[in-house]
């Protein structure tokens, strides 16, 4: 007899293995908001609403970074050209020839 929880299948198994647990220590008052804000937005649980609110946060907050990152390469990149420009090649000088003979 299998008792309740028990692992039997391979799947199981590797489903059981690759769910990594965070322990949360929090105050009475913290527990009783997060059991308030997950009963508002109709979550089953409070891990449901921390897991829902954590992962979302985070998507942002890595979103946010990764933004501001391939900002700051693109504006390094641009000031390095401008600074250090490519000589013009052969279309950009007959470009600016048609444009004086004009």
């Amino acid at each position: 007899m299998k008792r309740k929880g028990a692992i039997g299948t391979k799947r199981q198994v590797k489903r059981h293995l690759s769910k990594k647990h965070i322990d949360l220590k929090v105050s009475a008052e913290n527990l009783a908001l997060l059991k308030k804000a997950a009963r508002f937005l109709g979550h089953g649980s409070i891990n449901s609403f921390v897991l829902t609110t954590a992962v979302t946060k985070a998507y942002h907050v890595t979103e946010e970074h990764e933004v501001i990152l391939t900002t700051e390469r693109a504006r390094k990149s641009f000031f390095a050209v401008l600074e250090n420009p490519s000589p013009p090649n052969a279309a950009l000088k007959s470009a600016f020839r048609e444009l004086t003979i004009h």
